[in-house]
């Protein structure tokens, strides 16, 4: 595992005072575009979704009468690039940390583009979080640190490699990536099985992926909305393949990053040298990690289907940010298909999730919902 080091804030919290910098890494905004097809990985978890998802798979379909499967149905984060970023920084500054922040949308830069000028490459940088195809599963790459001007040239390139998957393709690409010496290459919460082939295939998979292209990828991923359980499979992963493992909040909603590195870097690019050629990685667990992973995954399904209102701009609602890809490619909202017992689900969903934030009922979700062998020390 390297240089890898973990920290409890709750044990040691004079520990960002040895620092300089806390890194976010691994964060989303409405730019990112999220599928339900990943949403089956968590129906062993929830009963509730189990049924909710049957029930919507049953009564969803196109112009044509033809069923919707979820994997055409997308979404979007509700908070701008700005949003996320500020909300990052400022967790982080409430440490006496410089904040650097890593947005990683699905398969887009166009969020973290689009604030050019606004924020520095520095502290910033233009990041995406890349899907891999990888047959029986996929695997997602976080991608740090494109220089801005041939950024956009890069990341159709990697769009390519996702849309006509190859050994070769994927090895070139990779490759690419490894020679440009400020890029960071991340393999995110990589014992998450998305598209739920079950556990013994996708580490074969993750084996296969590891043996040809290890040396292509820089760090493993802690990722802060998985289960201790799994982060402590990955660090014993970290250590069978000498690798190095990192921060990777993955936030969707409102919710801050519960994992951050630490680092006494001036820039990124000194932070991903520090990490890729020195294997030094200092990461920090904050204390919201240790709250029931599935009432948080609750939490930020909440986040999904609420309406939100921005600082500028009309409020955003679900109808806003759900879709369904259409046979010609095209998105379509998936309020123009709800009938009336779709928008009921929904408002019954609605309201169950919003339960999950009230005060007199989260202790009682705290205990129901607890994880078997949570990070507690």
């Amino acid at each position: 595992m390297k240089n890898s080091s973990l920290n409890l804030l709750w044990q040691d919290p004079a520990v960002p005072g040895r620092f300089s910098t806390a890194v976010s890494l691994h964060a989303h905004s409405r730019h990112s575009r999220e599928t339900l097809g990943y949403a089956g990985s968590y129906r062993r978890d929830y009963i509730l979704l189990q049924l909710a998802l049957k029930f919507a798979e049953g009564r969803l379909r196109d112009e044509g009468g033809n069923p919707i499967p979820l994997s055409r149905i997308v979404w979007n984060p509700p908070l701008s690039p700005e949003e996320v970023i500020a909300a990052e920084a400022k967790q982080i500054e409430r440490l006496g940390l410089r904040a650097m922040v890593s947005l990683t949308d699905h398969d887009t830069i166009a969020g973290r583009l689009a604030l050019q000028g606004r924020h520095q490459t520095a502290s910033f940088p233009v990041s995406l979080e890349w899907t891999v195809p990888f047959p029986p599963t996929v695997f997602h790459l976080g991608v740090h640190n494109l220089e801005e001007t041939t950024a956009a040239q890069v990341v159709n390139h990697l769009l390519s490699c996702t849309e006509r998957p190859a050994p070769d393709h994927l090895h070139d690409s990779l490759d690419f990536l490894n020679r440009q010496p400020g890029v960071l290459v991340v393999l995110n919460h990589p014992l998450w099985d998305g598209l739920t082939i079950g556990e013994q295939a996708h580490r074969e998979a993750l084996r296969t992926l590891l043996t040809r292209y290890g040396k292509s990828l820089h760090a493993l991923e802690l990722n802060g909305y998985r289960p201790w359980r799994e982060n402590r499979d990955v660090l014993e992963l970290a250590r069978a393949w000498n690798m190095p493992v990192v921060s990777g909040g993955d936030r969707h909603g409102t919710e801050c990053n519960t994992i951050l590195n630490l680092t006494r870097a001036e820039t990124f690019a000194d932070f991903v040298a520090e990490l890729r050629y020195d294997g030094v990685s200092q990461v920090l667990f904050l204390p919201r990690y240790r709250e029931p992973w599935r009432l948080r995954c609750l939490e930020t399904a909440w986040d999904y289907i609420r309406t939100h209102t921005a600082p500028s701009g009309p409020p955003s609602r679900w109808t806003d940010r759900f879709f369904y890809c259409h046979a010609d490619g095209s998105l379509r909202s998936l309020s123009s298909l709800a009938g009336r017992s779709v928008h009921a689900l929904l408002e019954s969903l609605l309201l169950t999730l919003k339960l999950s934030r009230s005060p007199s009922v989260r202790p009682a979700l705290r205990w129901l919902l607890a994880d078997s062998g949570a990070l507690t020390g």
